[in-house]
């Protein structure tokens, strides 16, 4: 534990800036810089993933540069293998003397703004295929299409279209409308580092799973079973844990069960011992 907690690592860059909790000296022994503390809430539907983070006692002048609508992205994990967990833009920047310190908190959406605000006004002609619509919806939303358009081209929808016959007119809240095409194809989708991932209820990200247990990989405890055998666990932050990608636990409970995570929360200060990743998944046969 005493290892795990020395090696943890984390960068945060907004505006050109590279705000690292630790740097290692010509001799490389570890030198702390600053403390942090951040929780990152992801998941696989289409409420945008979140980010908060503290920083203690940045000066003046890296705090004046930290403003809303600027990029930004989060690493977290242990020296070496160190992830992105986040990306998306600042949504609130706010500092606070507090006694002898200063308090930078910052929170961020993966897009936010984009789900919440983009309209789209726009007319196809007859004929128009399901995925040129698709892709201006995305582009309205300003997200990219990530793997929309292969889901959408491979067809084999349920109770789907392919394309529409007699024109289409398209206004109001992007959104909405992606929600419609999603669903009319039988697809769940989510914005993920401003990508869009497209997925079938049961369907996982074609990457191989990652395995969790108590044996060197990380699972602290024992994982929780619930209602319709959906899972919940923690470990210790992984960041190449991400909403859709496929997982295998193996504890005294369960032994080698698979699992689509539906959900996941990364937290960590340095200053304390949290440094966690907790998910959420159901059952894959």
């Amino acid at each position: 534990m005493t290892d795990a907690l020395y090696d943890r690592d984390f960068v945060l860059i907004a505006n050109n800036q590279r705000i690292a909790m630790r740097k290692e000296g010509d001799d490389h022994t570890v030198k702390i810089m600053q403390r942090v503390a951040f929780t990152v809430s992801r998941s696989t539907d289409s409420s945008a993933n979140s980010a908060a983070v503290t920083i203690w006692n940045l000066n003046q002048a890296h705090r004046s540069q930290l403003q809303k609508e600027q990029p930004l992205i989060i690493e977290a994990g242990y020296s070496g293998t160190r992830q992105q967990i986040f990306s998306g833009d600042i949504t609130l920047a706010n500092h606070l003397h507090q006694g002898a310190d200063w308090l930078t908190t910052l929170e961020s959406g993966d897009g936010q703004e984009a789900i919440s605000a983009a309209r789209i006004n726009l007319s196809f002609k007859s004929g128009v295929k399901i995925e040129k619509v698709l892709e201006s919806v995305a582009k309205a939303m300003g997200v990219g299409l990530g793997n929309a358009i292969e889901k959408f081209t491979a067809g084999g929808f349920r109770g789907g279209i392919e394309k529409f016959t007699q024109g289409l007119t398209i206004r109001g809240s992007a959104k909405q409308q992606l929600d419609k095409f999603m669903k009319s194809a039988g697809f769940n989708w989510s914005i993920q580092d401003g990508e869009l991932q497209v997925l079938k209820p049961d369907e996982t990200m074609p990457r191989t799973a990652v395995l969790l247990s108590n044996e060197n990989n990380g699972l602290i405890g024992s994982p929780e079973l619930g209602d319709k055998g959906i899972v919940r666990a923690r470990c210790l932050l992984r960041g190449n844990l991400q909403p859709g990608y496929l997982v295998k636990i193996k504890s005294t409970q369960i032994d080698n069960g698979l699992f689509k995570i539906t959900s996941l929360t990364h937290s960590g200060d340095s200053g304390g011992m949290d440094w966690y990743t907790d998910i959420e998944g159901k059952p894959i046969e």
